[in-house]
């Protein structure tokens, strides 16, 4: 991508595989691999990305992505999923593959990624976005569209994290999940099967 402006900017940063002891808190982010419709086109589309941007083929294993409102025992997540932005609990991921990312944010930016969450609250899933973004992966032409106020995961997740500190190399409407996991270098390990 030629220069946008954008610069990533991203605190310092570990990365905790679903099948190891997980302590989630506010402000973490969780990198998925989803079988529904939504994940299956993501998947397609940022394997097409990956044809012109090689070095983000290590990170298309990941096709959702989630934000940790609150940590505990059964961490509440936020996510866009077709009905648009939702909460649920984290146990609700047990059978999905997932990579927790924890940044090291001070407990004032913990605080910035809840009120951004916050307002994001009611936020139509942004089914609009997809074209847009495979034709400016596949061109590089910064096209970048949505219809109203609807958002895709990634989308969500960039608006929300910028209030810790992170800042993308692009615009937040032109992240993708495995442009995420290539921020944070969450390459899937050897041997791990993808569920």
């Amino acid at each position: 991508m030629k220069d946008s402006g954008f610069s990533l900017v991203l605190p310092s940063s570990t990365v905790t595989w679903s099948g190891t002891p997980l302590a989630a808190v506010t402000g973490d982010m969780l990198l998925v691999h989803r079988h529904d419709v939504a994940s299956d086109v993501i998947d397609e589309g940022q394997k097409l990305i990956a044809i012109t941007e090689p070095s983000l083929k290590p990170y298309v294993w990941a096709t959702h992505v989630a934000y940790v409102r609150e940590g505990g025992s059964d961490p509440i997540i936020s996510e866009m999923s077709f009905s648009g932005y939702r909460q649920r609990p984290l146990s609700e991921f047990a059978t999905s593959t997932y990579a927790l990312v924890h940044f090291d944010f001070s407990d004032e930016q913990r605080a910035s990624t809840l009120i951004n969450d916050n307002s994001l609250k009611g936020i139509d899933y942004g089914w609009t976005q997809y074209v847009p973004l495979i034709i400016d992966g596949i061109t590089n032409a910064e096209f970048e569209g949505s219809w109203g106020s609807s958002l895709i995961c990634s989308t969500h997740c960039t608006l929300v994290l910028m209030g810790g500190g992170v800042f993308p190399d692009r615009p937040p409407g032109l992240v993708v999940p495995a442009r995420m996991a290539s921020w944070v270098k969450a390459v899937k390990p050897v041997g791990l099967v993808l569920k």
